[in-house]
């Protein structure tokens, strides 16, 4: 039979696993909405560039002015 303080003791090394798991999932959230933004980052600076590299194409082919 299980005796109160061996439940007690059971219990809260459930409660400190569920507390790091939560603590964990939520880095790994957080790591990934860094390298999504800065991935959604180096995608706009990519079009940005190739748009500039085109606008200056443009520019000396006497298309703009």
């Amino acid at each position: 039979m299980i005796m109160g303080t061996e439940l007690s003791s059971i219990l809260q090394a459930i409660y400190r696993f569920k507390s790091i798991h939560h603590i964990l999932l939520s880095f790994c959230s957080f790591v990934n909405a860094v390298l999504k933004f800065i991935h959604d980052m180096s995608t706009l600076a990519k079009a940005l560039r190739q748009k500039g590299e085109h606008n200056s194409r443009l520019c000396g082919e006497g298309w703009l002015k």
